[in-house]
């Protein structure tokens, strides 16, 4: 039982550490990539506005 919960332990910090280092990754892309301007999104325009 007690390596099941270290198991169950180290999955879940595996979890958070994945999780914070794609966070840290993207954080790190976007803000050495300065050269491109974020991209536009634009709207659909194939169906009326909602206005």
């Amino acid at each position: 039982m007690i390596i099941l919960k270290r198991v169950a332990l180290a999955v879940i910090m595996v979890a958070i550490v994945a999780v914070f280092g794609l966070f840290a990754w993207n954080f790190y892309q976007r803000y050495t990539a300065s050269d491109q301007p974020p991209p536009v999104i634009y709207e659909r325009s194939d169906r009326p506005s909602r206005a």
